[in-house]
């Protein structure tokens, strides 16, 4: 079964645990183990598809083990074709992974294929240790699939550990689900396929509709309806974001009373959406926050704030820029490292505040912080709980409240 495969980069993961890498890895010791014989791989395959195994792991750059006659002895053929089939469902299991980290419109999948891959690599480990070999490469895996379930967000209860093995006897099953789950991304990605081409369709249609060369519309609507139908039929809903934006268009144009039910609910949407956006942005982030966090956003009036301490994150940071309406400058300096270098940014006429997230920082900082913050005339806010908008909106207005709203009359 064939995946579309997108080639949009993963997110950062070490240099070891390179999917592409460990994908051929795992691709060419299944090779390796399906050709070999009764005695050795050289004696059964003959020399021409040895040299092409050895100059495959030559370029790749990994130890094939299952070429070293001293080793591969170890293993019955039961225990060959086992180990073979075990590594083509881990080497297919990680490229559907990757198609579908790509691909957030795939992420119901994920719990599926990641648990599959541990299943795999478990699987993979038990049949090794039983012979006695060490395979570094499944353990690069493993580090992998670690990385994606932490960056994915997704918990394994089974297979991640030595106390709950998998059975190396269920690779069939193991196959079976690998071949469903390929089938069913495969349908998930043409039926996102087929629902890109009908918005763009609905798109040429509502500038049919909308252009003056185009006297009776009837017609054109009469399909307009049969597109958005088949969307519906897709998934995509009347009241679709993509959907809403494609129809806006003809809220303001004079339509016939005749129009199909679906397309009439579509327009709908986009009319109540569109009367939504017309609220004011004051008014739209007053009721999205609490009454604290509007006035330390009135306090601050669009400066600067200078949030020291903890890693980078750029939603968390995101997120209190649009909370407070203010320009939020985060730094992560060196642990007991000096931090004279922010008394130009701590003095400039635009920072309102200093916020430390001392739980999330060195010790160091606070003394130091707080005498450039003292020459600066600026108030220097201890956060105890992270980065959380609410609370830094507690924290500010408890310990600077009254001093910044002074300063800014």
């Amino acid at each position: 079964m064939s995946v579309a495969f997108s080639r949009a980069p993963l997110r950062a993961c070490p240099q070891s645990f390179c999917p592409d890498h460990l994908l051929s890895i795992f691709r060419l010791k299944a090779d390796c183990l399906e050709s070999t014989g009764q005695l050795s791989c050289s004696k059964h395959c003959g020399p021409v598809k040895h040299q092409e195994l050895l100059a495959r792991a030559k370029e790749i750059g990994c130890f094939a083990w299952p070429l070293r006659e001293e080793l591969v002895e170890k293993l019955s053929l039961k225990q060959r074709a086992t180990l073979a089939e075990w590594y083509r469902v881990g080497a297919g299991g990680m490229a559907l992974t990757m198609v579908i980290v790509a691909d957030r419109g795939l992420k119901k999948f994920r719990q599926r294929v990641l648990e599959l891959v541990a299943e795999s690599l478990s699987a993979l480990m038990v049949s090794l240790d039983e012979v006695g070999i060490r395979e570094a490469d499944v353990n690069a895996a493993h580090g992998l699939l670690r990385h994606w379930t932490k960056c994915e967000r997704v918990f394994l209860s089974r297979y991640m550990s030595k106390d709950e093995p998998a059975d190396p006897n269920g690779f069939r099953d193991a196959g079976d689900r690998l071949s469903y789950l390929e089938s069913c991304v495969q349908v998930a990605q043409r039926r996102e396929s087929q629902r890109g081409e009908l918005i763009d369709e609905a798109q040429d249609i509502v500038r049919s509709v909308l252009s003056p060369e185009v006297s009776d519309v009837a017609p054109v609507l009469e399909r307009l309806e049969f597109v958005v139908a088949a969307l519906v039929g897709l998934g995509v809903g009347p009241r679709d974001a993509k959907l809403r934006k494609v129809v806006k268009p003809l809220c303001e144009h004079d339509l016939p009373e005749y129009i199909g039910d679906l397309l009439k609910a579509a327009l709908e949407a986009a009319r109540t959406r569109a009367a939504t956006d017309t609220i004011g942005a004051d008014t739209a982030l007053k009721r999205k926050w609490s009454d604290k966090v509007n006035e330390v956003r009135l306090i601050f009036n669009g400066k600067r704030v200078i949030l020291v301490g903890g890693e980078p994150r750029a939603e968390a940071t995101a997120k209190m820029a649009d909370a407070f309406q203010c320009t939020v400058q985060h730094e992560t300096p060196a642990a007991h490292s000096s931090l004279d270098y922010l008394e130009d940014a701590i003095r400039h006429r635009d920072t309102a505040v200093v916020l430390l997230l001392i739980k999330l920082s060195s010790k160091g900082y606070g003394p130091q912080l707080q005498q450039l913050c003292r020459r600066a005339g600026i108030p220097l806010v201890r956060l105890k709980a992270g980065y959380g908008v609410e609370r830094i909106a507690a924290e500010v207005l408890a310990q600077a409240g009254k001093r910044l709203s002074a300063k800014k009359v």
